[in-house]
């Protein structure tokens, strides 16, 4: 069985990027009959020290694992030509704000430049 390395939650956060790649290496290693890592044995003199490894047969048809690895493909590039940029993140998040601060004071502040309009016309007549 192949494992896919875990990633740390919480802190840390799994980008779509590393989710699809992880996902595209199992699919792959198992496809490809990859020797899987099982875990660490007690060694015998002269082994080197780690897990052991063994044949395991793939899961998926060559035919299953192109349909699928295109796939994730797909998506990995439609993620990629969609993620928002910086100025993008930085507009949406001061939309509400801006929005908030204009109900808040722009009818104030016209109305004072529009007094303070008026009181210059009528000085200069």
């Amino acid at each position: 069985m192949v494992s896919v390395q875990q990633q740390p939650i919480g802190d840390e956060k799994l980008s779509m990027d590393d989710a699809m790649s992880a996902i595209r290496r199992a699919i792959i290693d198992e496809e490809a009959g990859e020797m899987t890592l099982t875990p660490a044995e007690p060694r015998t003199s002269g082994e080197e020290a780690g897990p052991k490894r063994i044949p395991e047969a793939g899961l998926l048809s060559p035919k299953a694992t192109a349909a699928v690895g295109s796939a994730f493909n797909t998506l990995t590039e439609t993620v990629r030509k969609h993620e928002p940029t910086l100025e993008d993140v930085v507009r949406e998040t001061l939309r509400p704000m801006l929005k908030s601060w204009l109900d808040e004071n722009l009818p104030s502040v016209v109305e004072r430049m529009v007094q303070a309009e008026i009181e210059r016309i009528t000085r200069g007549r």
